[in-house]
């Protein structure tokens, strides 16, 4: 989903319910928010690599809270 501008942050966050077994997420370059990614972190148990680099709309304490969740 790299650079998906036309993707709404409210689809991407029900991402993991629907793709329960979804093991990589490519986010980068998107308008990513905390509240999203930890919504992520919740859904997608079996996530094993995520891409968010250059979210600009993402913080080091959003980051943070996602690592301490999985």
């Amino acid at each position: 989903m790299h650079n998906h501008t036309w993707l709404k942050m409210e689809q991407i966050s029900k991402i993991g319910y629907f793709a329960v077994n979804l093991e990589e997420l490519i986010l980068s370059n998107t308008d990513l928010e905390d509240d999203i990614l930890m919504e992520l972190a919740k859904s997608c148990k079996n996530l094993k690599v995520i891409d968010v680099s250059s979210c600009p709309k993402l913080s080091e304490t959003g980051i943070r809270n996602f690592l301490d969740y999985t």
